[in-house]
């Protein structure tokens, strides 16, 4: 059930407005009319600000926009966007089926078939589109008898009569085409981007079909592989290492905006398998010569499961000659073939090795090196399987590869508007064959939009000492100014894990030296000039027994008095770091501070002013807040408000049985600069946040006691009046959902308290490819990005939702990515201005750095405790997270989900109160 709208003095329409609606197949019927067929205009290049005014019927997922914001000051950008004229005669929909019903098919396989039966019969097909899936659309009605029609078609050539291929018999696959009874006109459209119809399943199916039509032209041609909405050619492509390559590609999907259809053109990255010899490949990803994988270690051999899993590879006979078809890889088998056993079909024992040579009559070369185990359960050796060229690794890159990758997909502005205005002509999308039978236009200009530059909150140290950020470039400097609230040290130890002779005694007391007169300098209190303990550790050693033999040497030498900070020189990032957040974060409650050496042995000031930022706020300080003055939502006494910020991360495919990690973070300040986290494991994959209830309610709970005890409120002014939710991570398909499951359980938590708050709650989005530049270049930073606080609220947004684009932050690298914020809920009834600025406001108070971010911090706080979720689990307990990526497929979900959850260990109590996630 969705939450109970709570919103006083709302109209019927108001309240449905404010995310009360049912979801999109509920709303107002389409009208699929038959007669006129009207055109969706193309977008101009100039901006118009376009508030549609939805009719009153027409119903909503997200809140209906109150209203444009109107703060700031007028600028004028380019977006990478082109304009749609859409003037399509009726557009026919029909079900692909590949027969038997129960037949399942890689899309792949399936784009193939459709492919080849074009091709086979075009005087009937040759302007039809495929989805990949079960949908074909056609601008004519197909002249099928009883508008259905089965083909019989085949992937492989028909051989001579009475002779096969490679053996066997080339398969056939059934086809069966049926017409749907839905009918796509273009006027649904055009009512929808004008407010005068809800988001219906044939809006849906239109924009689906659009889609369709305009990628079917780069999908069919073999010198793209496609993922997706995106599209990557082989012509501009780096090898990065550990068999990873980079392709450059392009990203392109049609958005509905106020009065208007709009194609949205990005650039974009791919990463890929590298091709040629699987052998190679295996060697690259470990960074050896392919004759050492005959002694590959237990865990390199986990590591190239994780790595090849859904691989496809084409399979090569003893003659050399290729099977032809390309099948997966389900794991990484490291017996050699030559002593890789299994039992014949006559049941006789034999070798990987000898089966080959007996089929074949030829000898593996290397028959001592390993194989890999196929989907169907067929074990090849690694020298017979291929890797063709163009295949996606899923997941992201290995963390040591990063920087390569940020460099080949970083481009500045005018270089990425520049390829942006090219992908046209790359894509084919003016030459497309299907462009014309469809009734569609793509426009040559990028669309102009108005935006706005919000002025940056003023931001208040201690002693009520006030700074301005630089306008327009989110950054300021702190000076002699000191933190909002100092921590507080009371003793400190270090430990290094490396030898001595690499990082000697007097370089550790300099970097200890150097951060403790930083901290000092900016107020945090008790930082002694000398740490009471300098130990050098083993990092293939128990870390945590190690810390505390450190803490057992400081306690002995400070009256039994533990240190309350840990300093830790690390030599790289490694297993060690998360030992060590468990050991402070979960088991002893003592505050933890990683340096690695090559940074911190050569550190300045900013350097250390970046540490101390993060030492700060373990300690229980506050860095820095907005002032009540920039924020006037939050100097309200009447009305105490709570920000919440929640995420949830998943494993990367081929992490089989790793579950994902969701995080909410809550503010217990006033000001809301300080906060506190709750983190759980939850199935595998799944977004919605399953224990919101339990993890809100604790949070509300620690605001409510931080506000009596540390900041002495009354009792009746100590529970929130009003609750902010920034929740990350959620796609638009995910919104209903959203809606009618987290939502309620929020209201459910502060049900339990006794408490009645209004609630807003907004979804923060950042994977998205939407881009902008000035008109004017003069009007942009130095490297040609928009400036922080920049607003896009009309022109490019939904029609009548409310949502808006927001660039907070300096482009540091490449061209700004802009957040963007969608109300799906609203009790309090807010402006734009008000959340947009708060939202803007809260960018500035993310405690590792004196610049605004580009999310606001809630926001970034629960993505960074999602990562950090591995830390819960005890390196050297029985259940150890970093040897969880592959478990036995004989375990059900559940029972290896309640393993996950029964061994993740909760924050220690001392630790809790403080942002020990920083």
């Amino acid at each position: 059930m969705p939450p109970k709208q709570t919103g006083r003095g709302a109209s019927a329409s108001r309240s449905r407005g404010r995310g009360g609606a049912p979801p999109p197949s509920r709303g107002v019927p389409s009208s699929t009319r038959t007669g006129s067929t009207p055109s969706v205009a193309s977008a101009p290049t100039t901006s118009r600000s376009t508030n549609i005014q939805a009719a009153e019927h027409v119903t909503t997922v997200a809140v209906r926009r109150p209203g444009i914001g109107k703060t700031g000051t007028s600028i004028k950008l380019l977006t990478n966007h082109f304009g749609l004229t859409i003037q399509s005669p009726i557009i026919y929909h029909y079900d692909v089926a590949f027969l038997p019903e129960s037949t399942i098919l890689p899309r792949r396989v399936t784009q193939d078939l459709v492919q080849a039966l074009k091709a086979k019969h075009p005087d009937v097909l040759q302007n039809v589109v495929h989805d990949g899936r079960k949908n074909i659309y056609s601008s004519t009605r197909l002249p099928f008898e009883g508008d259905r029609q089965e083909y019989h078609i085949s992937l492989t050539p028909t051989p001579p009569p009475g002779t096969t291929t490679n053996g066997r018999t080339p398969k056939v696959y059934r086809i069966r085409i049926s017409k749907t009874d839905q009918e796509i006109n273009s006027e649904v459209l055009t009512r929808f981007v004008n407010g005068e119809m809800s988001y219906t399943t044939d809006v849906q199916v239109a924009i689906n079909c659009l889609n369709v039509v305009l990628s079917m032209n780069i999908v069919e041609n073999p010198n793209f592989t496609t993922n997706g909405r995106s599209f990557y050619g082989s012509g501009e492509k780096t090898n990065i290492g550990q068999g990873l390559e980079l392709w450059r590609g392009y990203f392109q999907s049609v958005r509905p905006a106020p009065g208007r259809m709009l194609l949205n053109l990005d650039i974009s990255t791919g990463l890929m398998y590298q091709s040629g010899p699987l052998l190679n490949l295996c060697a690259a990803h470990l960074g050896m010569q392919a004759s050492d994988l005959a002694n590959v270690s237990h865990e390199e051999a986990k590591s190239l499961t994780s790595f090849l899993f859904g691989l496809r590879v084409k399979t090569t006979q003893g003659n050399g000659n290729s099977s032809g078809a390309l099948r997966g890889i389900r794991r990484f088998s490291p017996t050699a073939a030559s002593s890789t056993m299994f039992k014949t079909r006559e049941g006789v024992q034999q070798s990987v090795a000898q089966y080959f040579r007996e089929a074949y009559g030829r000898s593996l070369r290397y028959p001592h090196l390993p194989c890999v185990e196929l989907g169907t359960g067929a074990v090849i050796p690694l020298e017979m399987c291929e890797v063709p060229p163009g295949q996606i690794k899923r997941g992201q890159p290995p963390s040591d590869l990063t920087k390569s990758m940020v460099e080949f997909a970083t481009r500045a502005p005018a270089e990425r508007f520049q390829s942006i205005r090219q992908a046209q002509q790359v894509l084919g999308l003016h030459s497309s064959p299907y462009h014309t039978p469809f009734g569609v236009e793509i426009g040559n200009q990028l669309v102009g939009v108005e935006g706005r530059m919000l002025s940056a909150p003023t931001l208040v140290y201690s002693n009520n000492e006030k700074v301005t950020p630089r306008p327009g470039m989110g950054t300021w400097v702190m000076d002699s100014k000191k933190f909002y609230r100092p921590g507080m040290v009371d003793g400190w130890a270090i430990m290094v894990f490396d030898v001595q002779q690499r990082f000697p005694i007097p370089v550790v007391k300099e970097v200890g030296q150097k951060l403790q007169e930083m901290c000092t300098r900016l107020g945090v209190q008790g930082f002694n000039s000398e740490p009471g303990a300098i130990e050098y550790g083993n990092p293939q050693g128990n870390i945590g027994q190690q810390l505390r033999d450190l803490g057992a040497r400081f306690m002995k030498a400070n009256r039994n008095k533990p240190p309350s900070l840990l300093l830790i020189i690390l030599k790289e990032r490694s297993h060690v770091y998360a030992a060590v957040k468990h050991f402070g974060d979960m088991q002893v409650g003592v505050v933890t501070q990683c340096l690695l050496e090559k940074k911190c042995q050569r550190g300045n000031d900013q350097y250390f002013l970046n540490v101390a930022l993060k030492v700060n706020v373990k300690l229980g300080g506050i860095n820095v807040t907005p002032s009540t003055q920039s924020l006037p939502l939050l100097g309200d006494p009447s009305n105490p408000v709570l920000i919440l910020g929640a995420d949830a991360v998943h494993p990367d495919p081929g992490s089989q049985g790793r579950p994902s990690f969701t995080a909410v973070v809550g503010s217990v300040d006033s000001l809301a600069s300080k906060y506190v986290a709750v983190a759980r494991p939850q199935r595998s994959g799944q977004e919605i946040i399953e224990n919101m209830k339990d993890m809100t309610k604790r949070i509300i709970e620690t605001y409510k006691s931080y506000r009596l005890n540390v900041e002495k409120k009354s009792p009746a002014a100590a529970w929130p009046k009003k609750i902010i939710m920034f929740r990350d991570g959620v796609s638009e398909g995910q919104f209903p959902e959203v809606i009618e499951k987290e939502i309620p359980r929020l209201r459910d938590a502060c049900a339990e308290l006794g408490i009645d708050p209004k609630i807003t709650f907004i979804v923060v989005g950042k994977r998205h490819h939407i881009r902008f530049i000035p008109e004017n270049a003069q009007a942009g930073d130095k490297k040609g990005n928009v400036k922080a606080g920049t607003i896009v609220d009309t022109d490019i947004v939904h029609p009548i939702e409310f949502d808006w684009y927001a660039v907070s932050h300096a482009g540091i690298l490449g061209t700004s990515r802009p957040a963007h914020y969608t109300v799906l809920w609203d009790d309090n009834g807010f402006s734009a201005d008000v959340l947009q600025q708060l939202a803007y406001a809260l960018c500035h108070v993310y405690a590792r750095c004196t610049r605004s971010v580009s999310i606001p911090a809630p926001t970034y706080y629960a993505d960074v405790v999602c990562t950090r979720a591995n830390t819960h689990y005890d390196p050297t307990g029985p259940f150890r997270y970093s040897e969880g990526t592959h478990i036995s497929d004989t375990r059900s979900a559940e029972a290896v989900l309640e393993e996950y959850q029964r061994h993740f260990r909760p924050v220690h109590a001392n630790t809790f109160f403080k942002m020990y996630f920083m």
